[in-house]
Order: C-alpha cells, then sequence, then structure tokens
C-alpha cells in the first residue's frame, strides 16, 4: 500500500490550496471556516489509510515558533488558530499551534483515530485573534500529520 494522498478542500470539494480568514480585528475571533482534510480524494487503487491523523499550525516556515510575526510566530505560539471536527463528533473547539494538535477522524469514535483512503474528515477551523496581537497580514501553515503501515 502507498502512502495517504492528503488533500484540503472546501465544503464542496474544491481545492484549498489558501485558508483565507479575511480582515480579523484584534480582540475578536471569525466564525467557523468550513474544510475537508481527504486521504486520497482521486481515489487512486492502494493507498493506506491515514492513522491517528492531527492537525496543528506551524510558522509559514515550518516551525513552532522563532520566526517572524508576519511568518505567523505570534499565531503559533500564541495558538490563535483553533479546530473543531465535526465529523468525529467534536462538539468544542481545540486551539492548536506548535506541538499543540488536534486528533481528526473521518468518523465518530474511532480508537485510534483514522482517515480511510477515499473518505475525509470535516473540519471547522476559526482564528481567534488576541486584543494585544501585532496587526498586519500573516502567513502560516495548517500541518496535517499521520502515520501509516
Amino acid at each position: 500500500m502507498s502512502a495517504p494522498i492528503i488533500t484540503l478542500t472546501d465544503g464542496t470539494d474544491t481545492n484549498l490550496p489558501v485558508l483565507t480568514f479575511g480582515v480579523v480585528d484584534a480582540g475578536s475571533q471569525t466564525s467557523g471556516i468550513l474544510i475537508r482534510i481527504w486521504n486520497n480524494f482521486a481515489n487512486a487503487n492502494g493507498v493506506s489509510q491515514a492513522q491517528n491523523p492531527q492537525i496543528t499550525t506551524k510558522t509559514f516556515n515550518g516551525l513552532d515558533g522563532g520566526d517572524s510575526i508576519a511568518n505567523g510566530n505570534e499565531v503559533v505560539q500564541n495558538q490563535m488558530i483553533a479546530v473543531r471536527c465535526n465529523s468525529q463528533g467534536d462538539t468544542a473547539y481545540t486551539n492548536i499551534g506548535g506541538a499543540n494538535t488536534a486528533p481528526i477522524a473521518d468518523a465518530p469514535n474511532q480508537n485510534p483515530h483514522i482517515i480511510a483512503s477515499s473518505s475525509f474528515a470535516e473540519c471547522l477551523v476559526r482564528a481567534n485573534v488576541p486584543p494585544a496581537s501585532t496587526p498586519g497580514n500573516i502567513n502560516f501553515l495548517i500541518r496535517v500529520t499521520y502515520q501509516y503501515s
């Protein structure tokens, strides 16, 4: 079996190369943006399930911190992004950033969590910007990790 093939789409299954929150005022939070984290969106043969999938943020250079503010250091370190995985039955948001991750899955009550081949985890992602945050355009990464066999 080959490695999982992860693709992020919006709720209509349109490829999502950039997740845009728009202008977010300091001291406020956005509503949730629906994303789907697909394993094998193209439905290729022989793709493994993603085991123990997790979602977090990293700076634009892939770091947990120590990067510039414009490259997301403040977003990652202050865990300004939160996720709620609807497909696994979450009812609350979990703040993510760097080593602080949230499990995701394509169905509720899985142990371990998985995203099966040709399936997806459906999540809401929102920004929660503290009042003292630095203004300006911020770039950061959404990172999905998993194991497979």
